[in-house]
């Protein structure tokens, strides 16, 4: 095992990766080296839709699901609410009104 992991030591974990906090601070994440993370959030969003609906075929229901309902699962997390909520959920209807007051896309551009 031990001569395995120095073989195939920088394709098995992940890269650092240099995040910007609000305080201007630089910590370091480790990016993950699979996309695991986003398949367990996918089959978490069908696991939750098949208790909503009762239904084992979800074909229809993920269709018609917008897509930024899967977003509403971030703001259980800490520090999404942190970078994005100021840290509260009390700022979230103000960031609403922002975002109605922003222009289209592409407006800005002409």
């Amino acid at each position: 095992m031990i001569a395995h992991i120095d073989k195939y030591n920088d394709e098995l974990w992940g890269h650092d990766m240099p995040v910007i906090d609000q305080d201007g601070n630089i910590p370091m994440r480790v990016a993950d080296r699979t996309n695991n993370p986003c398949e367990q959030f996918f089959a978490k969003i069908k696991n939750n839709e098949r208790r909503r609906s009762g239904r084992k075929n979800l074909n229809w229901d993920l269709t018609v699901r917008p897509a930024a309902a899967s977003l509403v699962e971030n703001l259980k997390d800490k520090e999404y609410l942190n970078l994005v909520c100021n840290g509260s959920l009390d700022e979230l209807p103000i960031l609403f009104a922002k975002l109605e007051n922003c222009p289209p896309p592409g407006l800005m551009e002409q």
